[in-house]
Parts: structure tokens; sequence; C-alpha cells
């Protein structure tokens, strides 16, 4: 999906500001670091979450939900990362909260999946690119 396309499904959610923020690839999308992401991934406070549990179900890890053909994650903690402080220093682009980009990469070196290596190599090419500018 692209940014326009993740941007209309969070509506569709009407999340609590403050209370959630997009995490992983979605920020990166949101920065411009990607240019398509397959699914989102949202951190959210136990208060959010609890709200959500009554619109739908726990599968797995955390929240499933399907809108149309994109693939939404809903986590009420996050590997161990504090997760009130992901969300309280979340940056908002189109008033999306997304995680900044610290603590994205700092997941990302946590995993080191392939994809993770690949987002690695690109969230720093891009802190790069913005210094240079400086």
């Amino acid at each position: 999906m692209n940014f326009g396309e993740l941007k209309q499904t969070i509506e569709k959610l009407e999340l609590t500001k403050g209370e959630y923020t997009i995490f992983g690839s979605g920020t990166l999308l949101a920065l411009g670091i990607v240019e398509i992401i397959e699914d989102i991934d949202i951190v959210v406070t136990i208060n959010e979450y609890n709200r959500l549990l009554l619109y739908h179900q726990i599968l797995g890890n955390g929240i499933n939900i399907e809108i149309g053909s994109i693939k939404i994650e809903i986590f009420k903690d996050w590997s161990g990362m504090d997760v009130y402080e992901i969300i309280n220093k979340a940056i908002y682009i189109d008033n999306i909260a997304f995680a900044a980009l610290n603590h994205v990469l700092e997941f990302k070196y946590i995993l080191k999946r392939p994809k993770d290596v690949e987002h690695i190599i690109k969230i720093n090419k891009y802190i790069n690119s913005k210094n240079e500018k400086r």
C-alpha cells in the first residue's frame, strides 16, 4: 500500500489521538524512505486496546484487522520497548501519529531480519542525507 491508502485505512479505524502510533515500515513510508508497505503495525495504550476489543477480536499476539486487502496488527506492547514513550514521542504527518525514527531504528536493530537489515541501510542513508543538508 502507498501512503494515501495507509492514511485512508487509519482514518477508518478512528483511533484516539495520543493513544496510538504507527510503527515499523509505516513510519518509513510516511517519511518517504520506502514507497510501499505490506501491512500496518500499530502500538496502542492499554485503554485504546481495550476500546478496540469492543469491535475486534484478538488473533495471535494482538488485534488483527483486515480492511479490504490491507492487514493491520494492533499491539499493546512492543518487544519490551516502552509503549508510552513511543506514543508520546510520535511524529505527526497528515494528523497521523508515527513512531519516531530512532524508535523504529532501535527495533530494526533488535530483530535484524533480512527486511530489517534492508530498512536499516535505508534509514541510515535517509539520516545521512538530512545531516548533509544542514
